[in-house]
């Protein structure tokens, strides 16, 4: 079942489709996870209020409706599961040696309480400060499933993130062979 641009009101009441559900999921995933930085009260709170914002922003979503043929969402992960590997993610190939900082924040995510705090000479301890968000969901998972689990978690919610925006590169176009148009 092949259907036309995701972006077409007529689509669902609010606009939205599965794709734009699943890419605000991709992106709430991580501040629900921040949500636990905080004391329980507040966190709690935050949870709860940032839940309450989504569901309400997805209530119109369209939840069966796909926008592309399957076997082509099919080839887009596949492209987006090589890529991912190939950019070192998971290590199955080479990974460049900026992953040293990168595997460093993804361990001290999985195996220290959140946040993560070191102790300073005097001055006491300090936490993380890192761009931590898109390790978030998958250092919470990680705590569970240890830090080698939390390397493969992280090859795949990096090649998820990847095939949503290939997917939404694929669906501003009507056809394959639609011409673009210089404006």
């Amino acid at each position: 079942m092949t259907l036309t641009m995701l972006t077409k009101p007529e689509h669902s009441p609010s606009g939205l489709t599965l794709l734009d559900g699943l890419s605000c999921l991709f992106l709430c995933l991580p501040l629900l996870a921040f949500c636990a930085w905080f004391k329980w009260p507040v966190a709690i709170g935050l949870a709860l209020l940032a839940c309450y914002g989504f569901v309400r922003a997805l209530s119109g979503v369209r939840w069966g409706r796909v926008e592309l043929p399957g076997p082509t969402i099919a080839l887009v992960a596949v492209v987006a599961l090589a890529w991912t590997a190939l950019a070192g993610v998971g290590h199955f190939f080479y990974a460049n040696l900026d992953w040293v900082t990168r595997d460093a924040v993804l361990r001290d995510l999985v195996a220290t309480p959140w946040p993560p705090m070191y102790q300073a000479d005097s001055a006491g301890t300090e936490i993380l400060r890192a761009p931590v968000g898109f390790y978030l969901p998958v250092a919470a998972l990680g705590s569970i499933v240890g830090l080698h689990g939390a390397d493969f978690l992280l090859y795949l919610w990096t090649a998820f993130g990847f095939t949503l925006v290939m997917w939404s590169a694929m669906a501003l176009f009507d056809s394959r062979t639609q011409p673009c148009e210089a404006g």
